[in-house]
């Protein structure tokens, strides 16, 4: 898979990006929604992406998914996480959220 010869901080920082995207995407989404025209090629080609990335979601153990929603999708708050996992388990289940995601998206 692609993620065995990836960094955890080149995981973050393909997911940072990915969550621009993925922000961008539905953001372009909800104009049409709302009958605003998108004139670019580039607007749909990040709606069809948001929308795999959000199936991608839908399918994943929920605690992954909200790592990744609240991580790099959403962009919670940093520590969004402290009431609920220690530092150490958070990595590591971070790092597995991302390891989930990506093979996923890459298949």
């Amino acid at each position: 898979m692609i993620t065995t010869a990836l960094s955890y901080d080149e995981k973050v920082q393909l997911l940072t990006h990915l969550g621009k995207i993925y922000r961008r995407g539905t953001l372009c989404r909800d104009f049409i929604r709302h009958g605003v025209v998108m004139e670019s090629e580039g607007s749909y080609a990040d709606m069809e992406l948001a929308s795999k990335m959000q199936v991608i979601l839908d399918h994943m153990e929920p605690k992954n998914a909200d790592i990744i929603r609240n991580d790099f999708m959403d962009l919670k708050d940093v520590r969004w996480y402290e009431s609920l996992y220690s530092e150490e388990r958070y990595r590591h289940m971070k790092s597995e959220a991302m390891t989930q995601f990506l093979d996923c998206l890459y298949v």
